[in-house]
């Protein structure tokens, strides 16, 4: 399978790859310098769209803006070339790592351990995965995590699957689509260490597929949980992928460590594509404060 390098910005830690269906475009983000990027495959052109601080992810909203889930877990919404405050950060939170939108237009948003600024090294708390509402209300779903990661759902809606890359494993819960509650959490299939999950998407035949960090690759597992096929990239910090392109036929892969290419490959920090013969589905999109 070819692997195609479609924008090399050298990321430090590039994530997030994300379709945004009206404008037929795909953004991505350098999460640690806070650059955000759009990549336009019909004009084979891709810009740098954003400047921030930190952004640990997107969702596309339903009026066509983006949410921008960052620093002290606050949120920010990005339409038109500027950004404006949309939720407040929380005090005493760190950052948003993941985020994805249910089929409702709820957001799950997973947020990575407090450090303890009195013990180098050591956290004050884990991390937790919020829910954020349509109506902007918000709660604690799932406590004690260490690296909260990829998001996705089921064909049915019945199944979240959730990654928390220091667990080592994708995991499931049972879904209920009405009151947006998870339950039953459950390995959904383990991943060999020292190799670390990352993001995730599902397909329209109901696979997953998973970065692995360290790994230098992207898999895809059936709705059972086995092992399907793996494609390796030429660098080994992979971290996210979606689907894109007029037919969402198009995987996007981001990429990390693009700050040592002499030993993470002279593409590291690239935006990749391949062509895996199967076809995505259509990004769920937010509904925060949207009526």
């Amino acid at each position: 399978m070819e692997v195609e390098v479609i924008a090399d910005e050298a990321c430090l830690c590039g994530e997030g790859p994300i379709w945004h269906g009206g404008e037929r475009r795909l953004y991505w983000q350098d999460s640690t310098t806070g650059r955000l990027f759009r990549y336009d495959p019909g004009a084979q052109n891709h810009e740098q769209v954003l400047k921030t601080d930190y952004i640990g992810a997107t969702t596309v909203q339903a009026d066509g803006s983006l949410l921008v889930f960052g620093t002290d877990c606050g949120v920010w919404r990005f339409h038109d070339g500027q950004l404006t405050t949309f939720i407040e950060p929380m005090p005493g939170e760190s950052r948003f790592n993941d985020v994805a939108a249910d089929p409702v237009g709820r957001v799950f948003a997973g947020s990575v351990p407090v450090d303890d600024p009195e013990q180098p090294g050591q956290h004050k708390r884990l991390g937790r995965l919020y829910l954020f509402d349509t109506d902007l209300s918000v709660k604690v779903v799932e406590q004690d995590l260490g690296c909260a990661n990829g998001i996705g759902f089921s064909l049915d809606n019945n199944t979240m699957y959730y990654v928390d890359s220091l667990a080592h494993a994708i995991h499931a819960y049972d879904y209920d689509l009405q009151t947006g509650g998870i339950t039953s959490r459950r390995i959904f299939a383990p991943i060999d260490e020292p190799l670390l999950p990352d993001g995730l998407t599902v397909d329209a035949e109901g696979c997953i597929w998973l970065a692995l960090w360290d790994g230098g690759c992207v898999r895809r597992y059936s709705p059972g949980g086995e092992l399907m096929q793996t494609v390796k990239l030429p660098t080994p910090l992979t971290t996210s992928l979606m689907f894109g392109g007029e037919a969402l036929d198009e995987l996007y892969v981001t990429s990390a460590g693009g700050d040592k290419k002499d030993s993470n490959g002279q593409t590291a920090g690239a935006l990749f594509r391949l062509r895996p013969g199967v076809k995505g589905r259509p990004e769920n999109l937010s509904r925060l404060g949207l009526a």
